[in-house]
């Protein structure tokens, strides 16, 4: 079964009763049986450690208000503008989403699917992962006890990560696009289409896989170029050297690149100082829910409905070659629990281009977190392979109903137990979800995970999380490494990282993709001009382009270009026009028309669309196989005149919509979209030529 994005599993131990607990509790804090403190000794010891989750705030009583009332709370927590601009976080890069994503998987995993049943023990779960930022998603328990995830015939030794090979991709599916032929950048799989790697969450989302193989491809070239000497500590062999070192930059990445992206560096800083107050283990720690059912589920609110993830897969507003945005959906599909939308492999040009998603180069490329609010976009309310229109389908009302089955108590009792300024009612009901909180009571009694989030609104200006959000984050993960006996912090807290980096004695996760020297495969299959496609050239017009800069470019003649693709006015040719440009000037061409090849579409059909054959598209085209042409794919098609049959050819003027255009010629947009290949109905633009069906 496909899992959603974010979608944690659950391990149940049997006979756990959180009514009793509560009730043990409750009296305890009125003097009818033992002290408090009494009743979390023996939790903690019974229950809590590194195999568990636990409590934070053991003595803060659980909210469980009736599902009807978080039901329809997390149905109003939905993105009305999921692609609005304005509602980016201006100064967070969208690569920190699924670094938190990768680091939630490294330290937390409860293994068995669905919601907990009611009144849970928190402290019955087990926490599949160990509580240490040590990787041991990446590593599990090395070559000697998983060898399918290292290279094979390599000395244990010094032992490097498998990495999968993607599958060429072929030019044509968007204008001027290349073939890429297969590149080292997937993850490695098995026939099943199955990743083969230390966690199979990572290979949910394509943004995610492609974090997870940065991390192995980080291992691999650490092990090419091992600094001499002691990094820590003495290791028996290269790999544990290796392991240490990248583990090490890995924590600190996590300390001083993510964590002052997400809270309030002066939280962060008062607990690195002063000790941590509220997240309290003896021994080695816990994972505490406040944090993995509340506080850290903030990156669900950061996700973007649409991506530009590289030059194939972007806003054509960005790219104008482009074929189509990296929509959500899309990076679900293309991935081992997507089924790869039905390839065998990862086709190559859906390799990442890092410098969309950090800050490595232009920054007009980067694609910018969604701001830290209570809203998510409407993709994780409809999660893949769930039943649509079910509550489950909606990441935001599980949550909210996780939280209140492992009973979580309300952001405002956690709010005084920490002495923060407590939201005030009118603040949390200030929004459109605002006569949903006051009809169930919720601006007085806030779900942890919603107060959490209205707090980062409210105080975080919607780009950190708030007091009480960035207290339990902060405290957590500087836990998490204080527990940890061989954390850099547990074992040379003065440690400094040692690989190259913009700043020495520091490192960022941009500075380990330019050690990784990985950071856009695929631009160098990006030629100008353009693939080759036989006596045709499929390109799109750029600003400033001219016919004359066009034919000089291809080393062909205006006069060809405006033969060809039926142009009266060789100086007027607008941005985006797709043009089929003949690679043979001396040679007559007929007119051509370029076609964008839609779903079900064969050759056949084709031809008999344009009134041409089959044998003339394959021979301007250069198709090797007849029967091989895939969706998106762009055809110069012969055609005997400037209108194929049963079409109007149609220029797009100022104020001219699709719905408009489709009543005047008697047709429906879906027709018009459909033959003319365009991927988005709202985006038509003046100058822009649409064959339209005649009604």
């Amino acid at each position: 079964m496909q899992r959603g994005h974010g979608e944690a599993d659950r391990l149940i131990a049997p006979g756990q009763d959180l009514q009793e607990f509560d009730r043990v509790m409750e009296s305890a804090a009125s003097g009818e049986g033992m002290s408090a403190q009494a009743v979390r000794t023996i939790l903690s010891n019974n229950f809590t450690g590194p195999g568990r989750f636990g409590k934070m705030f053991p003595g803060l009583s659980p909210f469980r208000p009736p599902d009807e009332g978080l039901i329809a709370l997390g149905n109003g927590m939905r993105e009305a503008q999921p692609t609005e601009p304005g509602l980016d976080d201006p100064d967070t890069p969208a690569g920190f989403t699924y670094l938190g994503q990768f680091i939630d998987h490294d330290i937390t995993r409860d293994p068995t699917q669905g919601l907990p049943p009611l009144d849970l023990d928190p402290a019955a779960l087990e926490n599949a992962r160990t509580p240490n930022l040590d990787l041991d998603c990446l590593y599990l328990n090395g070559p000697a006890v998983n060898p399918e995830l290292y290279e094979p015939g390599v000395d244990p030794d010094r032992a490097v990560f498998r990495v999968g090979t993607t599958i060429e991709s072929s030019g044509g599916i968007a204008p001027n696009s290349p073939t890429i032929d297969p590149l080292p950048n997937d993850l490695p799989r098995q026939s099943d289409k199955k990743a083969i790697i230390g966690d199979d969450r990572n290979d949910e989302n394509l943004l995610v896989a492609q974090t997870h193989l940065a991390f192995l491809k980080f291992h691999n070239k650490v092990m090419e170029t091992l600094p001499q000497g002691d990094d820590g500590g003495s290791d028996a062999t290269p790999f544990d050297k290796a392991r240490r070192l990248v583990t090490w930059h890995y924590q600190w990445i996590v300390l001083n690149d993510f964590l002052p992206e997400i809270i309030d560096p002066d939280v962060l800083d008062d607990v690195r100082r002063n000790g941590r107050r509220f997240y309290q283990f003896t021994g080695r720690p816990f994972m505490p829910i406040e944090f993995s059912v509340a506080a850290y589920r903030l990156g669900h609110s950061m996700v973007r409905e649409v991506y530009n993830h590289n030059r194939a897969f972007a806003d054509r507003l960005v790219e104008p070659d482009a074929f189509t945005p990296a929509t959500l959906f899309l990076l679900f599909q293309f991935t081992g629990s997507g089924g790869l939308a039905g390839q065998a492999a990862l086709p190559s040009n859906w390799v990442i281009d890092w410098r969309r998603f950090y800050e490595l180069d232009d920054p007009d490329l980067l694609n910018l977190t969604r701001r830290l609010d209570t809203k998510l976009i409407p993709q994780l309310h409809s999660l893949p392979g769930m039943p649509p229109g079910q509550p489950e389908a909606s990441l935001a009302v599980r949550n909210l109903l996780r939280g209140s089955r492992v009973g979580l108590p309300t952001g405002q009792d956690v709010a005084q137990a920490v002495g923060a300024t407590a939201l005030m009612p009118d603040q949390i009901a200030d929004g459109d979800d605002g006569a949903i909180l006051r009809q169930h009571g919720f601006d007085q009694q806030t779900p942890l995970w919603y107060y959490v989030l209205k707090e980062a609104e409210v105080q975080g200006q919607d780009k950190r999380l708030g007091e009480v959000g960035s207290r339990i984050v902060a405290e957590v993960f500087v836990g998490l490494l204080e527990g940890d006996e061989n954390s850099f912090l547990s074992r040379q807290p003065d440690w400094e990282p040692t690989l190259p980096s913009a700043t020495p004695g520091d490192f960022k996760m941009v500075d380990h993709l330019r050690f990784v020297d990985d950071i856009n495969p695929i631009e160098s299959f990006f030629e100008p001009g353009g693939p080759q496609t036989g006596v045709m050239r499929v390109y799109t017009v750029q600003a400033g382009d001219t016919l004359t800069s066009i034919a000089e470019e291809f080393g062909t003649s205006v006069e060809a270009i405006t033969q060809a693709n039926g142009i009266d006015d060789p100086d007027l040719i607008f941005e985006g026009q797709i043009l089929c440009v003949p690679t043979t000037p001396d040679v007559p061409v007929p007119r051509m028309q370029s076609y964008t090849v839609q779903a079900g579409d064969t050759l056949i059909g084709i031809a008999d669309a344009f009134n041409t054959t089959v044998e003339a598209i394959v021979r301007t085209n250069d198709i090797a196989d007849p029967n091989l042409i895939f969706e998106g794919q762009v055809l110069c098609v012969p055609v005997d005149s400037d209108i194929p049959p049963g079409m109007v050819l149609h220029t797009v003027r100022p104020g001219d919509t699709l719905g408009e255009l489709a009543e005047v010629f008697g047709t429906t947009v879906e027709e018009i979209v459909r033959v003319n290949g365009i991927p988005d109905p709202d985006f038509i633009f003046v100058g822009q030529r649409l064959l339209i069906p005649r009604g």
